[in-house]
């Protein structure tokens, strides 16, 4: 019998501007879909960062400090590059903890 409670939950963690750390969950499968059919797409800019915001406002809403963002805050937490940072290393983090 597999034991659910101890399959590794670590949380990926994020240092806001303001200095609180965020932990946020693991994407989920659809996530997972989202970001690679982002990164495989042939969508125009704009779709592109449209999408990008979306997947943070996700990515942020999974934290665990129990804080509820909006679009706008995301926006103005960070600018494209940095949402894109935070993509990429949100993705390596996940693909990371699937091998453990």
């Amino acid at each position: 019998m597999i034991d659910l409670s101890k399959v590794s939950q670590d949380s990926y963690k994020i240092k806001l501007p303001n200095k609180d750390v965020l932990k946020i969950k693991k994407p989920t499968q659809a996530m997972f879909k989202t970001m690679n059919e982002m990164v495989e797409s042939d969508m125009e800019e704009i779709e592109i960062i449209e999408t990008l915001y979306r997947l943070m406002l996700r990515i942020f809403n999974r934290n665990l400090n129990g804080i509820e963002f909006t679009e706008d805050e995301i926006s103005e937490i960070m600018d494209i590059r940095a949402a894109m940072e935070v993509l990429k290393d949100y993705l390596q983090f996940s693909v990371g903890q699937l091998g453990e």
